[in-house]
């Protein structure tokens, strides 16, 4: 079928393209107009189109507002955004609209990021040195996505050459304590060919947060990331390239604690990464035809080792190996207010860890459409859907989704969205057979949990079964119906502007591990099953002001509510309980106490003042963010959130930088991050006190065509 597609596919494509005259004079603006560039964007549409005429909730941030943070990975980027919280379990990750991590697509020139741990991409392992902009969308995606763009897209734009003739830039930073940063970006374009390249090199030596310890909460770290893209222009029709990335991490740490036997244990943490890719493309652009053919490679591997020195021992080896082939046909017609979007392609992914017993091989197929028509810039609608079938769980027939905007006059604009998402189930939820000998329990993938327990079973090291082995079945993917309706209003164009969105989510059978049996020796055995319904609401206000020319506050808040509607029903059942830990007493938990789903903040809000003058050039960046208490623990063995004690204080963060640029060649900045001294030793290992920054670039070459 998918043979059958793919040719018919390319067919059209050839029969419509070769039919249109010719058009010499073509020239996408993008390429010409700078005054366009921050107001282009793709990841909405999967097309490029302007800010304007966006339907679904979007937000960019512009290089320059990148470059004034001075900031080096894309996680201290994200976190001065309004509606983003990061998660720091198992790495660097991103809520959007109050879902977890793992349901935020993240993207790099609209390719996937693969090497997830426990599902999430951490956003650590992405620098932002050759960042053009991060375009993100909230809501479901899955219509032009699939799986994982359930909560939204974050796609991280790189540099292109655009009319940059030659340039090579050098820039080191050193921010306190002991983190080093030296990167390289080059350019070079002659004629019909043009070829770019950055290297960036982060060192650190770790520091500490609690002196009293030989463990270091920010670990010592060495880690590359080289990008090349080579772009060959044919003709006035016809570019084609390729893109090269490897990225290498090597990570240690040292840690002392007492085991079972009391016996004073020092352990070693090593861990490494590698990580290549390379993607080959086309695109064709004649009159209103754009065909784009994609493919993209990537291999992953990953290695954790804990050895206990003074045992001669491992006491922990994690290790995974991952391979994903991915390509992509998609071709465009635009015509008087119309644009028809279709695609089709598909994956071959590999996955190989000692987490998981067998050498896991799957592939998909998939295919997508999209109209939208533009009346006048008034009336905008877009629908589009997308088809997935994969081979190891059910077809995914529909990803609908709608949305419209209404630009009632220069002051007032409405735009309204609804889709459905979806989350295929992960290999760890499939196939993992883990123990943690350290900690002393085990979880076990849907697929292989039923023959694990029964091997147990036969061992005689099961005790008892909290769930029967018959409810044991394969996974469901996650699905998800979400609601965005959002109002623009520009009491001052081009100088004032206010937004205001309000999302719903609710997910259906959301994806747990929960206990399922007891071995002999007191230790549980998780296994994972399609169990709750959640559901995910609020509001997300922003406010831009041109104060005076160059001179720029943003104002941004975000409030969420995120519950568990099955916990609800039992609580309106009267079926919740909790028990005091120091009196014993149990009581009946209410409604009103049931804080929602953990990590996350009910109130957030940041505000910035970002100021330019071109004259002496220069530019100051002032960020302040808060995030307010989240629930961080459960102490009371009920599997809720509903008392204070179980809530992570909430904390703020001031940031400042300075950047004066001297005869356009040399670029100095300065700063303070975390001007406020917050520190979070328990719940955010990672988050050190004041420090300071100070970093220099040099323009050696910078010259436009």
């Amino acid at each position: 079928m998918l043979r059958l597609i793919l040719i018919l596919f390319f067919c059209a494509v050839a029969t419509i393209s070769f039919a249109l005259p010719a058009d010499s004079t073509h020239e996408n603006k993008i390429e010409t107009d700078e005054s366009l560039i921050e107001e282009i964007v793709v990841t909405a549409t999967k097309t490029e189109s302007k800010i304007s005429t966006s339907t679904v909730p979007l937000s960019v941030i512009a290089k320059k507002y990148i470059q004034a943070t001075g900031t080096v990975k894309l996680g201290d980027l994200l976190q001065e955004q309004t509606g983003i919280q990061l998660t720091h379990f198992l790495g660097t990750g991103v809520q959007l609209q109050g879902l977890s991590a793992e349901y935020t697509l993240i993207l790099i020139n609209g390719e996937p990021i693969i090497g997830k741990n426990a599902g999430v991409v951490d956003l650590s392992r992405i620098v932002v040195g050759n960042i053009k902009r991060v375009e993100i969308v909230k809501g479901p995606v899955s219509c032009l996505y699939g799986s994982d763009a359930i909560g939204g897209v974050i796609n991280i734009i790189t540099e292109d050459i655009g009319n940059i003739n030659k340039q090579a830039e050098l820039s080191i930073q050193y921010k306190s304590p002991a983190i080093l940063t030296t990167s390289f970006i080059g350019a070079f374009s002659k004629k019909k060919v043009s070829f770019e390249s950055m290297l960036v090199h982060n060192f650190s030596n770790g520091y500490h947060t609690n002196k009293s310890t030989i463990f270091k909460e920010g670990a010592p770290y060495n880690d590359f990331t080289f990008n090349n893209k080579i772009g060959v222009r044919v003709n006035d029709y016809i570019q084609t390239g390729i893109g090269l990335k490897y990225y290498y991490s090597n990570l240690h740490n040292k840690d002392n604690y007492l085991n079972d036997s009391n016996v004073n244990i020092i352990a070693t943490q090593r861990d490494i990464i590698n990580e290549f890719a390379f993607s080959p493309y086309f695109k064709f652009v004649k009159k209103n035809i754009v065909f784009n053919l994609k493919n993209y490679n990537s291999y992953y591997t990953y290695n954790s080792n804990i050895n206990g020195e003074n045992l001669d021992a491992d006491l922990y080896v994690d290790n995974l190996k991952q391979l994903l082939i991915k390509l992509e046909a998609q071709l465009d017609y635009t015509k008087k207010g119309h644009l028809f979007s279709a695609g089709v392609g598909g994956f071959y992914n590999t996955i190989k860890s000692n987490r998981v017993g067998q050498f896991i091989q799957q592939h998909q197929e998939y295919v997508f459409f999209q109209y939208q028509y533009d009346w006048k810039n008034r009336i905008i609608v877009n629908v589009g859907n997308r088809s997935d079938f994969p081979s190891d769980y059910k077809i995914q027939w529909l990803s609908p989704k709608i949305s419209a905007r209404f630009n009632v006059n220069d002051y007032f604009a409405i735009k309204i969205s609804g889709g459905r998402g979806f989350k295929a189930p992960e290999i760890r939820q499939q196939y993992l057979n883990f123990t943690n000998a350290l900690v002393n329990y085990s979880v076990f993938g849907a697929e292989v949990a039923l023959a694990k327990l029964e091997e147990l079973e036969q061992l005689g090291q099961i005790q008892s079964y909290s769930i029967p082995k018959e409810q044991i079945q394969n996974l469901v993917p996650e699905k998800s119906w979400a609601a965005n309706a959002e109002v623009i209003i520009n009491p001052i164009p081009s100088k004032l502007s206010i937004t205001a969105n309000y999302f719903r989510n609710q997910i259906t059978d959301l994806i747990e591990a929960t206990p399922t049996a007891i071995k002999t020796n007191g230790s549980l055995i998780y296994t994972y099953f399609n169990l709750n319904k959640v559901y995910t609401q609020g509001v997300e206000a922003n406010l831009t002001y041109t104060i005076i020319k160059g001179l720029n506050l943003s104002i941004g808040y975000n409030f969420v509510e995120a519950k568990n509607l099955d916990v609800l029903k039992k609580l309106e059942e009267g079926k919740v309980f909790r028990r005091d830990p120091v009196t014993l007493e149990t009581v009946r938990v209410t409604k009103k106490e049931y804080g929602g789903l953990f990590d996350r903040s009910k109130h957030s809000f940041n505000v910035k003042i970002y100021y330019e003058n071109k004259k002496h050039a220069f530019n100051t960046y002032l960020r302040v963010i808060y995030k307010g208490k989240y629930g961080w623990t459960d102490l009371n063995g009920n599997q809720i959130l509903d008392v204070a004690s179980e809530y992570a204080k909430g904390y703020a963060l001031m940031n400042f930088s300075f950047t004066k640029s001297f005869k356009d060649k040399y670029h100095l900045m300065v700063g303070i991050d975390n001007m406020l001294n917050t520190k979070r030793p328990t719940n955010i290992p990672s988050m050190n006190g004041i420090t300071g920054l100070v970093g220099l670039t040099i323009n050696f070459l910078n010259s436009t065509k």
